[in-house]
């Protein structure tokens, strides 16, 4: 049974690896806006969302879950931008409201 184009379901963990770390490098060089004022922050791979303002600990749970993940239904494209997401969330975003206080 042939799978088609669109599904990315059988892809191996270091395909997914390696999308992560190239969303995570265009979310520490701006290329995504993640951060939309002081408090609130943006899902930057789905600007059409209902919802656009999250806080952190929400952004980041959401991302969290999804990047983790064990369902088939999510593709892997979709799991690597949310392990990036959760990546840039506690390694940059983090460190740059600590130094801000």
């Amino acid at each position: 049974m042939a799978q088609s184009s669109d599904e990315d379901t059988d892809i191996s963990d270091s395909e997914i690896t390696e999308s992560e770390e190239k969303f995570y490098e265009e979310l520490q060089n701006g290329t995504h806006n993640v951060k939309t004022s002081d408090e609130t922050y943006t899902y930057p791979f789905c600007p059409k969302k209902r919802k656009q303002d999250y806080l952190y600990n929400e952004l980041l749970q959401h991302a969290s879950g999804v990047g983790q993940s064990s369902s088939n239904k999510r593709k892997a494209r979709e799991k690597a931008n949310h392990l990036a997401l959760v990546k840039y969330l506690e390694k940059d975003a983090m460190a740059v409201d600590i130094m801000k206080r």
